[in-house]
């Protein structure tokens, strides 16, 4: 199974060697190595049935469709400083609302910003916080910022900290945004772990829509606005009423805040033995189809509960 992308850490000949009888590439957001895979991993927000067809309808290049029960994103706890940082520590105001995304630059688009500097137009009294980018990066965010009609140091940068320090620090947070065209996946699983509510635009592409995906294994569906069903300016619109709504009504943030907090017993995200389980299911029934000599196709596996 391919799960480091194209990145360093990537082994992409192997795939094409034939290693193994069963090769699955962990979602999709990348459409090469055509005719290497068996399956593509998802579930049903990154996956949605017309998306899922489009896939199968090329499954020669594709490979068919394993949509997994919860989401197909595997999100497993890690330790977390037990001393907690002030949020004058870490440069933020102590009246401010933070806005929170933790994404790499890359994963930064120009739509997104620009929505983001919406919200903080109708926010006066809203901070955005992003990760320690390099410096050059955050010269020109601010630069765009500052073009948008927002004031430059209203975009603040993390410093840089160990794992355990960042996850403490994640907690200053008191809305995380989730990215338009690339979402942030493990950025946004470790803020709703961290107890900070999020939202997110889910898009026409699995990139778009991992975000979703996790919010709905958080429990929080009505957090994600969903393009495929409502059409993409819709679901932008509401994206951005709904992070200005939380940003002047306190109750309304507590509200969220408690609910994801009272779900952290019972979500799927939080929970990753059952999430091992359901992916080894989903193996046991790749291996069966192989094993039986049948034709590969698209399958939602089993729902395990434990």
């Amino acid at each position: 199974m391919d799960t480091a992308y194209y990145t360093p850490s990537c082994r992409a000949e192997l795939p094409f060697m034939g290693v193994a009888p069963i090769q699955l590439r962990h979602v999709s957001w990348q459409r090469l190595n055509a005719g290497t895979v068996q399956f593509v991993m998802g579930d049903h927000i990154t996956h949605p049935d017309g998306y899922c067809a489009s896939i199968n309808h090329h499954g020669a290049v594709h490979g068919p469709t394993l949509r997994l029960p919860h989401s197909c994103w595997l999100h497993c706890d890690d330790t977390v400083a037990a001393a907690q940082p002030t949020r004058q520590s870490l440069g933020l105001p102590e009246d401010a609302f933070v806005l929170c995304s933790r994404v790499g630059t890359p994963m930064m688009d120009p739509e997104t910003f620009a929505l983001w500097m919406q919200v903080m137009h109708a926010l006066p009294q809203a901070v955005l916080w992003l990760p320690s980018f390099e410096r050059t990066a955050q010269t020109h965010l601010r630069a765009h910022a500052s073009a948008a009609g927002i004031a430059p140091e209203r975009v603040v940068f993390a410093p840089p900290a160990a794992r355990p320090v960042y996850l403490a620090q994640l907690r200053q947070a008191d809305l995380f945004l989730d990215t338009l065209l690339f979402n942030a996946n493990h950025g946004l699983a470790e803020a709703l772990r961290m107890g900070v509510p999020a939202l997110s635009c889910a898009g026409h592409n699995m990139a778009s829509r991992l975000g979703g995906s996790i919010l709905h294994a958080a429990g929080l569906k009505d957090c994600v606005f969903d393009s495929h069903t409502m059409g993409q300016e819709a679901a932008r619109l509401a994206y951005l009423n709904r992070a200005v709504e939380l940003g002047l009504q306190a109750d309304q943030l507590q509200q969220l805040k408690t609910s994801l907090k009272n779900q952290h017993n019972s979500a799927s995200l939080f929970n990753p033995s059952l999430q091992v389980a359901q992916w080894q299911a989903a193996w046991q029934e790749m291996a069966n189809q192989a094993r039986q000599g049948l034709r590969h196709g698209s399958f939602v596996s089993q729902d395990i509960q434990c």
